[in-house]
C-alpha cells in the first residue's frame, strides 16, 4: 500500500484563499486538494504567501516552512 506513504501535495501558493488555522479539515473543506481516505498532505514551497497562516498537523517542506514563517505564520 505505497499510496499511504506518498502524501498528496499542495503548494503554499494554493493556500492564498484560506485564512487562520489550516488543518486537514480546512484543506478538505476548501477543495485545495481532494483529500482521500488514508492519505496525508504535504505542503510544498511553490508559489507565494503574503499573509500569516498557522499550519497545524500537516507536513511541510523546508521551503514551505520558510515562506510560511516569512509571512508571519507558523507551523505546529
Amino acid at each position: 500500500m505505497s499510496f499511504l506513504k506518498n502524501p498528496l501535495a499542495a503548494n503554499v501558493g494554493d493556500l492564498k484563499e484560506l485564512s487562520g488555522v489550516i488543518d486537514m479539515r480546512a484543506i478538505k473543506a476548501s477543495g485545495v486538494v481532494k483529500v482521500k481516505r488514508g492519505r496525508k498532505i504535504k505542503i510544498l514551497g511553490g508559489g507565494a504567501l503574503e499573509k500569516p497562516l498557522t499550519i497545524r498537523g500537516i507536513e511541510v517542506s523546508k521551503s514551505a516552512r520558510r515562506k510560511i514563517e516569512a509571512a508571519g505564520g507558523k507551523v505546529e
